[in-house]
């Protein structure tokens, strides 16, 4: 088990949170924050899948904690399954979201916080997966035109 994998055990969903290698322990996380130590190596624990390496994500802001997802094409968006955070209990986080949804740029969440705080987000068209946007960066990086700098410019000028 790493951090950031999705674990079932006992028909639970939780995510690994923290690995402590010193004392062969796990620290899990159920949805509704409640945290668990268990054994690194659980029979009881089985990875699900990793959102971080493979789902696609949106980056969202809120006054308070996020506390949840949804949409107004998929009212009933469940933690750990179809969406979750990338730092829970923070005001900003990347919100990874199940590939099973099929949610496209241009379709609209509404992230909710404690109490009334909410916001309407609208993917945008860089919406994907960390690797996929990493591979578009590098793209655009390696396509730039080098624009000299001023010190450049100024030692070519003394070379002529």
């Amino acid at each position: 088990m790493n951090p950031g994998d999705v674990v079932s055990r006992k028909g639970k969903l939780w995510l690994v949170q923290h690995r402590n290698l010193q004392t062969a322990m796990t620290t899990l996380v159920d949805p509704d924050g409640r945290r668990m130590t268990v054994p690194e190596v659980d029979p009881s624990c089985m990875v699900m899948w990793n959102p971080s390496k493979s789902w696609p994500f949106v980056v969202a802001s809120l006054r308070t904690p996020i506390m949840g997802v949804s949409s107004p094409t998929r009212p009933r968006m469940v933690p750990y399954e179809d969406w979750l955070l990338g730092d829970p209990g923070a005001c900003r986080s990347a919100i990874f979201l199940s590939p099973d949804l099929n949610m496209l740029p241009g379709e609209i969440l509404v992230v909710s916080g404690v109490g009334d705080h909410a916001r309407r987000i609208t993917i945008g068209p860089s919406f994907g997966t960390v690797a996929r946007r990493r591979a578009a960066a590098e793209r655009a990086i390696s396509q730039r035109k080098h624009v000299p700098s001023i010190l450049e410019r100024i030692v070519s000028e003394d070379e002529d």
